[in-house]
């Protein structure tokens, strides 16, 4: 009987390493993603920037930017 004990136990302890592996995998994909967004929305900013002083130069474009506390 406890050798049926430790099997089920071996097997519960293999399952919870699997699923923990796949969710380390999806984490890891996400991180990449927000990664990957982060990227995007600064790329965006960046240009949106440059053209607002290309059409109007004298103007200070960052100053009306919100500073985080």
């Amino acid at each position: 009987m406890q050798d049926a004990g430790k099997k089920v136990e071996e097997v519960g302890k293999g399952a919870v390493d699997k699923i923990l592996s796949i969710a380390t995998g999806e984490l890891e994909k996400i991180k990449n993603n927000v990664h990957e967004l982060a990227l995007h929305a600064t790329r965006l900013f960046i240009k949106t920037t440059q053209i607002a002083i290309a059409k109007n130069p004298h103007k200070d474009h960052v100053a009306h930017v919100r500073q985080r506390p």
